[in-house]
């Protein structure tokens, strides 16, 4: 195990702790929800380690188009509680696309490892 997949899994685990359902497991989503995507962005640093930036999906209650009108709420909500847990570097609105292919609007959150994890 690297230790990418520790800090992969801290990350659900301190959302999880928090109140918020997420995953690492693309197949065991359940919107509303975060999705972690557990390999991280990495980039190298100068004494040979590097700095990991993963990526988080907050994935709205319903697929676009649904008429369900808490869909942006839901996906507001779950990057305000990302955020009460993480320094967030980044959330950008974005669609998340289910095996169903149906599109859910999502947030794109980023957040870099060493924040206090």
């Amino acid at each position: 195990m690297t230790s990418a997949d520790d800090f992969a899994r801290t990350i659900v685990e301190k959302l999880q702790a928090a109140g918020v359902r997420a995953t690492s497991d693309a197949g065991a989503l359940n919107p509303p929800a975060v999705l972690v995507v557990p390999v991280p962005r990495r980039v190298p640093d100068v004494m040979g380690g590097y700095t990991a930036t993963f990526t988080l999906h907050a994935i709205g209650v319903a697929p676009t188009g649904s008429g369900t009108a808490d869909v942006g709420k839901s996906v507001n909500e779950l990057v305000d509680a990302v955020m009460g847990v993480f320094p967030i570097t980044d959330a950008t609105p974005a669609a998340y696309v289910l095996p169903n292919n149906r599109n859910h609007p999502s947030a794109t959150i980023t957040i870099t490892e060493g924040v206090d994890f």
